[in-house]
């Protein structure tokens, strides 16, 4: 054994306790304290490494090279093993473009940028770049995988597509096969095969085509296009749409089909172009299933057919027909078919002042029509009153304690026992009297009265001087039953 006790450190091929000129052999073992330097280092074992105390080289510590070139790189040639735990970092430290290099069919890269595009043609100097290259094309894919077993969850194809071949689907803003904690910025179209659920706002710049839309916030569409069809407009439906609450359309509404809705509020036209006729109170152009408030003017083309009450506040012009076929008997100013607070003013330029009624029930025509129009207290008719009544007796019929008649005929002894078919006839019911006359605000008494008796007295008293002065005047001859 030779034992060198001189403790003189090597800071060279010619310095330290022990310098040989030649090289060294050693067939066993050699155990060396401090630090070892060498030109080149060659190990020519070939013991291949099955964990991390066996192999041809087996480093306690870490490995540090410090060459900046190809010549300080590190070189695995067929298969290196990390053994069941790796608990150090593997650094390599580089100013310039370099890092872990892996040759196959291709290369994968991962890479430092020591200046800009180097690596890829978008890298800036300073950048980390993983990537596979290939003069073929070479897919890049990552995930994890049990033994290999399994596919990758994200792909780089070689055609420059990244894939995410995970299936989990969303149910949160947390969940599925990629959750962005951020936003989200894409160029181009965007595709979903499910349901898109958002949080906030959609904004659509473009067209949109989906199939629904769910959102808790505002639903907005920039686009300005106007709508002049079911297929135009800055968003189109092909199928309905359904609104909860109040809808504010701020140009015209126009409606090709039925609309049924609760409530429309436009402050401009509401046009209604459909020209189906109304039948009844479910059919026409437009059906309201309640009542309906006008404040303004309202013009009406066709038939205005009422089946419950009509009240007017202020004048209505009606130029057709206006038909009641409610059957209800007047008893009073507030009672009837028809009945009017204030005056009845009929006006024609071809008839003059003429109200014709008609009045139908049970498909006849009624037998008497009761009219009554006030002044104040005192009853008073105004212009003609003309009731066409071709089948049975009847005609004006004014209430008092009995009744006044002014009737038509339509038989033989009808209204009175010598009347005729076709006759008109004046009467009064009862035991009350007729008069007739002229008076000046009803302070002069009547001229020709029919009393219950059957009497006809002239109260006139203005003498006969010749044969057209006197309290009557006959033109041709007179017949006298009884005594003169």
């Amino acid at each position: 054994m030779v034992s060198l006790t001189n403790n003189t450190a090597s800071t060279g091929t010619s310095s330290g306790s022990l310098i040989v000129s030649g090289g060294v052999g050693i067939s066993g073992s050699a155990f060396i304290g401090g630090t070892i330097q060498s030109n080149i280092g060659v190990l020519t074992r070939t013991t291949d490494s099955s964990s991390s105390t066996t192999g041809s080289l087996i480093v306690g510590g870490g490995i540090r090279v410090g060459a900046s070139t190809m010549s300080g790189s590190i070189n695995v040639g067929t298969t290196a093993t990390n053994g069941s735990t790796l608990n150090t970092n593997f650094i390599v430290n580089t100013t310039n473009t370099g890092g872990f290099t892996l040759n196959g069919t291709g290369t994968f890269v991962i890479n430092y940028t020591g200046s800009a595009g180097n690596n890829v043609g978008n890298s800036a100097a300073g950048d980390y770049v993983i990537g596979a290259m290939s003069n073929s094309g070479t897919n890049l894919r990552m995930g994890t995988s049990i033994n290999g077993l399994m596919s990758s969850q994200l792909d780089i194809l070689s055609t420059g597509i990244v894939t995410v071949n995970t299936t989990v689907d969303s149910s949160s803003i947390s969940t599925g096969s990629l959750t962005a904690v951020g936003g989200v910025g894409i160029g181009k179209s965007l595709y979903v095969g499910s349901n898109v659920n958002l949080m906030g706002s959609i904004n659509v710049s473009g067209s949109a085509p989906l199939g629904s839309i769910t959102t808790t916030g505002t639903l907005l569409v920039a686009n300005t296009t106007t709508s002049s069809s079911v297929t135009t407009g800055s968003a189109v439906f092909l199928g309905g749409v359904g609104i909860s609450c109040a809808t504010y359309v701020g140009g015209s509404l126009s409606v090709s089909g039925t609309s049924s809705q609760a409530a429309i509020s436009a402050s401009e036209l509401l046009l209604v172009t459909s020209t189906t006729a109304s039948t009844s109170s479910s059919t026409g152009s437009s059906v309201f299933g309640g009542g309906i408030g006008v404040s303004g003017s309202t013009f009406i083309g066709g038939n205005l057919s009422i089946n419950g009450t009509l009240s007017s506040a202020s004048m209505s012009t009606i130029a057709g027909i206006v038909t009641t076929r409610n059957t209800t008997a007047s008893t009073g100013t507030s009672s009837g078919s028809l009945y009017v607070s204030g005056g009845v003013d009929a006006l024609s330029a071809s008839t003059g002042s003429t109200l014709s009624v008609e009045v139908w029930g049970s498909g006849k025509v009624f037998t008497w029509v009761e009219i009554r129009v006030y002044q104040g207290a005192f009853p008073l008719a105004v212009g003609r009153l003309y009731l066409v009544i071709p089948i049975t007796n009847g005609g004006y019929y004014l209430n008092g304690t009995t009744g006044f008649l002014v009737n038509y005929t339509a038989a033989n002894a009808a209204n009175f026992s010598n009347a005729s078919v076709g006759d008109y006839v004046m009467r009064v019911g009862g035991s009350t009297n007729f008069r007739i006359g002229t008076t000046a605000s009803e302070t002069t008494p009547s001229q020709l009265d029919i009393v219950s008796t059957g009497v006809i007295a002239i109260k006139k008293t203005t003498d006969a001087s010749s044969t057209t002065t006197g309290s009557i005047t006959v033109g041709g001859g007179e017949g006298i039953g009884k005594s003169l």
